[in-house]
């Protein structure tokens, strides 16, 4: 638990956040090669995004993960893997939830 709090700490520290998936809004695309640290959060029902912060490490908002802890969240990372969740780490204050995926993401280049 101390290793997950570390890990949440320099998220918040570094102003890493995710957010959930938006369309529509103006802007510039950015090149998928750019944007490999992304993946998609899917939980009951609703999927977002996450930013990879540590090879089994992702960020997201705590909107994103259920409160009920028996709902595993799943990522899906660049390619289309999908990589189950062990772990969730919840920080209430700031609205963000750290997940322990089951295995390491797989040519993924974390943000951090």
């Amino acid at each position: 638990m101390r290793r997950l709090s570390l890990v949440l700490g320099v998220c918040v520290g570094l102003g890493v956040v995710a957010v959930p998936v938006a369309s529509g809004l103006p802007g510039t695309v950015v090149a998928q090669s750019l944007q490999t640290h992304v993946v998609r959060v899917v939980a009951d029902g609703r999927a977002c995004t996450g930013a990879v912060v540590g090879p089994q490490w992702v960020v997201t908002t705590g909107a994103c993960v259920p409160e009920d802890p028996d709902t595993q969240p799943s990522v899906t990372v660049d390619g289309g893997g999908v990589v189950g969740v062990v772990s969730v780490a919840r920080h209430g204050g700031r609205g963000l939830a750290l997940l322990e995926l089951a295995t390491p993401a797989a040519d993924v280049v974390p943000v951090a």
